[in-house]
C-alpha cells in the first residue's frame, strides 16, 4: 500500500456485521494489519475489531463529521422561526437494501406521520430535511428526497403548511438548516452528527444495530437507549412519540448536556490528523 505510517480516520464495524461477511475476515483482517493506526468511532467498534487486529494499534477518536464545528462555528439559523422548530430526516434506501420496504416501511412512515401531528397540535413547525436528492439518472426512487415524499402523500393540505421541505445543496446548507431547529429526528446518522455538533438534541431513529451512532453516542457519554428508537422494530415504533416530547419538555437540559459533552470532546476529531503527522516527522 504505501512505506508511509497509515492511520484511519474514525471507522465503525459491528460484530453483527463482521458475523455477516465472514468469508472475508481475512482480508479485513490483513488490510487492516497493514496499517500503522486504526481509529474507531467508538466502544462498540473497539470491541469487535480487538478480536481481529492487535488491540494495540486500535485508538477512538470523535467521528469526523463534528469537525464542522471548527469549520463553521456558528452557522446562520436561516428557517428558524418563534415557533418550536423540528427536523425529520426520513431515509428510505435501509428498508429497500435489507428488504423491508414493504410492511415495516408502510409502518416507519405511519410512526413519523404520527409524530408530525402530535406536533402540529403543539404547534411546531417541521422541516423535513432529505441528505441525499435525486438525481436525472436515478431510476430506483430510494433517496431521502423519495422518503420526503412518500411522506408528504400521508396528511391533508391543512397539515403541510405546517411543514417545509429544505434540499441541503452543501454540508453548510444541512448545518443551518439544522442549526435552525430545536430537535432533529433522523434516520441519517451524519445528519445527527451536524446536529449534535451544534448542541441539537437529536432522535436516532435507525436501525439499532447499526454500530456508528453507538459508537458515537457512547463515546460523547450520551445514553445510547434515550437517543435511540429502532427503525428495523416496528415494536419500538410507539417509542418515538414520547421520547421526542420528553425531550421537548426538558429542552434547556437536554441541550446544555449534549453542548457540554461535545465540547469536552471536540478537538478529538484532530487525533488521527495530529498522530499522522507525527508518525511522518
Amino acid at each position: 500500500m504505501s512505506k508511509a505510517p497509515l492511520v484511519t480516520y474514525p471507522i465503525s464495524a459491528s460484530s453483527l456485521g463482521l458475523k455477516q461477511q465472514e468469508k472475508h475476515l481475512e482480508k479485513l483482517r490483513r488490510s487492516l494489519s497493514r496499517l500503522d493506526v486504526v481509529f474507531v468511532r467508538g466502544r462498540h467498534s473497539y470491541n469487535a475489531l480487538s478480536t481481529l487486529i492487535d488491540p494495540r494499534k486500535l485508538l477512538m477518536a470523535l467521528d469526523s463529521g463534528f469537525g464542522i464545528r471548527l469549520l463553521y462555528e456558528n452557522p446562520e439559523a436561516v428557517y428558524k422561526t418563534d415557533k418550536l422548530t423540528i427536523c425529520i430526516t426520513p431515509r428510505k434506501d435501509y428498508f429497500y437494501f435489507y428488504h423491508l420496504r414493504g410492511e415495516t416501511y408502510v409502518k416507519y412512515l405511519s410512526s413519523l406521520k404520527q409524530l408530525v401531528e402530535v406536533l402540529n397540535r403543539l404547534g411546531a413547525e417541521i422541516l423535513l430535511v432529505p441528505q441525499t436528492l435525486k438525481s436525472p439518472i436515478d431510476m430506483q426512487n430510494i433517496t431521502d428526497e423519495d422518503a420526503v415524499s412518500d411522506l408528504l402523500k400521508l396528511f391533508d393540505e391543512q397539515t403541510k403548511k405546517s411543514m417545509r421541505v429544505v434540499k441541503p445543496r452543501t454540508v453548510l446548507d444541512s448545518a443551518r438548516a439544522f442549526c435552525s431547529c430545536d430537535i432533529v429526528v433522523t434516520s441519517r446518522m451524519h445528519a445527527g452528527i451536524i446536529a449534535l455538533a451544534y448542541g441539537k438534541p437529536v432522535v436516532f431513529f435507525m436501525p439499532r444495530d447499526d454500530v456508528k451512532m453507538l459508537d458515537v453516542l457512547s463515546y460523547l457519554g450520551l445514553d445510547e437507549k434515550r437517543y435511540v428508537v429502532d427503525s428495523f422494530n416496528p415494536k419500538e415504533y410507539e417509542r418515538l412519540i414520547p421520547t421526542v416530547i420528553d425531550l421537548l419538555q426538558n429542552l434547556t437540559r437536554e441541550s446544555r448536556m449534549i453542548e457540554y459533552a461535545v465540547n469536552k470532546h471536540l478537538l478529538d476529531v484532530e487525533k488521527p490528523v495530529k498522530l499522522l503527522k507525527k508518525l511522518i516527522s
